[in-house]
């Protein structure tokens, strides 16, 4: 199981397959959508619920993106 991950400004995470958090198991995928006018930047969009074989819970994997305000040209 993973807990829940940390909100993202201006965004919103979306859990497959298992989308009823707060605790989310193994393999579920988390993606991060950024609102209209807001691009992703970071290392990926989407971070897996891993096991890391120090207890009961897992982590999720890599480190979150963030969203940032699209420069207009």
């Amino acid at each position: 199981m993973c807990n829940e991950l940390p909100a993202i400004e201006n965004g919103m995470i979306s859990y497959a397959p298992d989308s009823e958090g707060p605790e989310y198991d193994l393999e579920t995928i988390a993606t991060y959508i950024c609102d209209d006018g807001f691009a992703l930047v970071g290392p990926n969009e989407v971070r897996t619920c891993e096991d890391i074989g120090t207890g009961p819970l897992g982590e999720f994997s890599d480190e979150a993106p963030i969203c940032e305000r699209e420069s207009s040209v």
